[in-house]
């Protein structure tokens, strides 16, 4: 177990590195058991403490368009449904999940590796698993530098923070779990929604799965930065991998980036 303490903007964070997890496949029960035991924090049983309070068609238009594009109307979205949102950042700004939650019941898990955030995240008393970590672009833990202040700078426009690939002033180690070891840590359910948004490491996440042990219906997805962050895919080919994969791809409304001046978000919806 190795301690060290990472300057942020909201505070002074203790990052905690147990190097034997590195050791661990992500299927090991072991790892999964850890995972629940001493990463997840439960929900929160107490009244929300919201900004502004989630409404369906002026929250957030991420939401409106899994609700009004896939499932048509109100009245067809699930109740109780499930939700796994990586990149989770404070738990309400540009939350596509707080709407599902808030409005139909749904629970989940917030994943989000940025301390500061993560903090201001649990004090909105969200009622989803929270867990501060990234998600691995390997299929074990491991270690990698992540920029807090951001993982692409172009001109005067920068993406969130995010993994990278060189060290550099604004970087910390951190490290990183699988995705599918979260999800086996949660009791691998169907996951209705999977959000995706990680500044570029999505498509090396998305590799890690396997596919044929997992049950995800939706995934909201940031394409345009793979290949800009670390080695490896581009928009084309993460569309194309999901899609291999049985989904069908629809694009977001109203979300070009300035940074890249591509769509910034898909939704891929499984074919059955």
């Amino acid at each position: 177990l190795m301690q060290m303490y990472v300057k942020e903007d909201l505070a002074t964070v203790k990052q905690t590195f147990r190097p034997f997890l590195n050791c661990l496949d992500q299927d090991d029960p072991k790892l999964a058991e850890k995972i629940n035991d001493d990463y997840f924090i439960r929900p929160s049983n107490e009244p929300y403490k919201l900004d502004i309070e989630p409404e369906i068609d002026g929250y957030d238009p991420l939401a409106a368009d899994i609700i009004r594009l896939v499932y048509k109307t109100e009245p067809v979205v699930p109740r109780n449904g499930f939700f796994v949102d990586v990149g989770s950042y404070d738990g309400e700004r540009h939350s596509i999940t707080l709407d599902l939650e808030y409005k139909f019941g749904w629970r989940g898990v917030l994943v989000e590796a940025d301390p500061g955030p993560f903090k201001a995240s649990l004090r909105k008393n969200r009622k989803a698993l929270s867990i501060n970590t990234c998600v691995g672009i390997e299929p074990r833990p491991h270690y990698v530098n992540y920029d807090l202040s951001t993982a692409l700078r172009r001109n005067k426009h920068y993406s969130m923070g995010g993994i990278v690939e060189k060290k550099t002033a604004t970087t910390v180690p951190m490290q990183c779990l699988p995705l599918y070891s979260l999800l086996l840590a949660a009791g691998n359910p169907t996951v209705n929604l999977l959000v995706l948004g990680i500044e570029g490491a999505e498509l090396a996440v998305l590799k890690t799965l396997p596919w044929d042990k997992v049950d995800i219906e939706i995934i909201s997805l940031e394409t345009d930065l793979v290949g800009l962050t670390i080695p490896g895919g581009s928009q084309a080919e993460i569309r194309s991998f999901v899609e291999s994969k049985g989904y069908q791809r629809f694009p977001h409304r109203h979300s070009p980036n300035s940074l890249t001046n591509l769509q910034q978000n898909d939704i891929f919806v499984r074919n059955d």
